[in-house]
């Protein structure tokens, strides 16, 4: 009888070579006295400088080499692991601005760079400018979300909504959770396909739940939100009103063209909309009354936003906050 072939040898898959080692381009300061290796990059700068923003830093930097510790070009090499080269080079930009007194925008990429590594290196200036541009986007008083801004910019090409995703993931990441409903509740003012596709990119099981819970939520009840003046008994016709068959009709029709559209009954503490002309052929008590109750309930929802997502109240988030 043959003897039995001998096992195939298993192929291992060879491990990817590492990117060699490159010095930054723009961060290697020829008087630098200390090199940053922040996975292939490595960036040369002042000790004094870097502790003067950073309580680890001062630290790190009060302790004596180690006699073996290897030089480069004379500067001790510190490796710091975790963090990515991408957002050191947020956080020198923003520590080595090109203008003087600068107040551009910063891309949602900059923000949590800084913010991931301003947590970690306790650099208390740039977190608390970058937390002060989140709460500006996404606020926590119905006075705030009315304002017409929009501080953060986001690559081109990156939709609203899609950026307000990735907004609740830094959110979760870096600990600013009061910034959690507005993100949640501009991401879910969109066309169920729009939002659905948007709600992928969310980390965490739990936003994506909520998410959805909270769109069917919204447009499931519309006598609990702004949009209760279209209830049939409610304040149209108005008890000024003269003509009263007329401005009935047309709340009825209003009813049944918004009504079966989720991406309005969803938009619960958005503005009374002037665009779609809800006040034609309304008289003017009647609008006055419907405008009246609309406002009424849209500072109740707001109140109400963050339980919408399974949330804890507006105060609750903010004292979990990082500061």
């Amino acid at each position: 009888m043959a003897d039995a072939r001998p096992p195939k040898r298993v192929r291992t898959k060879e491990p990817e070579a590492e990117p060699p080692v490159q010095r930054s381009s723009r961060y290697w300061l020829e008087d630098g006295n200390v090199i940053l290796q922040v996975q292939s990059t490595q960036f040369r700068l002042h000790k004094s400088f870097l502790a003067i923003h950073s309580s680890v830093f001062r630290d790190m930097f009060s302790l004596p080499l180690p006699a073996e510790e290897p030089l480069i070009e004379g500067c001790p090499l510190v490796v710091l692991h975790g963090d990515t080269s991408e957002d050191w080079a947020h956080l020198l930009d923003a520590m080595f601005p090109n203008e003087c007194f600068v107040d551009n925008p910063p891309l949602l990429d900059a923000v949590g760079g800084i913010l991931r590594l301003s947590k970690k290196y306790d650099v208390p200036a740039f977190r608390k400018r970058c937390l002060e541009r989140l709460r500006e986007e996404f606020p926590t008083t119905l006075e705030e979300f009315d304002k017409d801004i929009a501080s953060i910019s986001h690559p081109g090409g990156m939709e609203f909504s899609e950026m307000c995703a990735h907004s609740v993931n830094l959110a979760r990441e870096v600990g600013v959770f009061s910034m959690l409903p507005s993100a949640l509740y501009y991401l879910i003012r969109q066309e169920p396909g729009v939002f659905g596709e948007h709600i992928s990119i969310l980390d965490s099981v739990q936003d994506k739940l909520a998410a959805y819970k909270a769109y069917a939520e919204m447009s499931r009840d519309y006598c609990q939100t702004p949009l209760q003046w279209l209830k049939p008994s409610g304040c149209i016709p108005s008890p000024s009103c003269s003509t009263r068959d007329e401005c009935e009709r047309r709340r009825n029709g209003l009813f049944i063209d918004l009504i079966p559209d989720p991406t309005i009954v969803a938009s619960i503490v958005d503005f009374w909309n002037e665009e779609d002309k809800w006040e034609e052929g309304l008289c003017e008590p009647c609008v006055t009354e419907a405008k009246e109750l609309y406002e009424k309930m849209r500072k109740e929802c707001w109140e109400k936003l963050p339980s919408y997502f399974g949330l804890p109240s507006w105060e609750e988030l903010k004292k979990m906050d990082l500061e």
